[in-house]
């Protein structure tokens, strides 16, 4: 026919700068983690995955709160366990890969059902691409994680 173009197929791009931009793009982004959604590598809801314990800081409000059941590798984060014990020498922590070189942790809290105070506060190493919790005794677990990750 005259004067109509010919179709052409829809390209698609599998370059972007990182998965989580092609997720949300950039921002900062609140991510929640129990440990059911940690074996599965997704994320969990962030508004009750402290539940029941006390710990109220890392609320989320100063970043997008990630939909539950986000597969972790949107933002490249590997946890180097999910069996998440507590004691001497045990820790939990979530690391960014290479894949999502513009992402970084800017904070993260962890919380545990404990006497007192139960959030504990993550330790940024790595240039920021590691989070690290450490919570000495032994007498308690972990019930979930809310990490901040910035990615420009």
């Amino acid at each position: 026919m005259a004067g109509v173009g010919a179709w052409t197929a829809p390209v698609i791009l599998d370059s972007l700068s990182s998965p989580a931009a092609a997720l949300s793009g950039t921002g900062t982004f609140c991510l929640a983690i129990d440990q059911t959604s940690c074996l599965v590598q997704q994320t969990s809801d962030y508004a009750t995955v402290f539940v029941p314990t006390d710990c109220t800081q890392n609320d989320c409000t100063s970043g997008t709160p990630v939909a539950m059941h986000t597969p972790l590798s949107e933002f490249c984060i590997t946890a180097n366990n999910c069996t998440w014990e507590t004691g001497p020498g045990k820790f939990v922590s979530f690391s960014i890969g290479a894949g999502c070189p513009t992402c970084t942790f800017t904070s993260g809290v962890g919380a545990v059902i404990k006497t007192g105070s139960d959030c504990v506060a993550g330790v940024l190493s790595n240039a920021n691409k590691t989070i690290t919790f450490t919570f000495a005794a032994d007498t308690t677990t972990w019930t979930g994680f809310r990490l901040f990750v910035t990615c420009t």
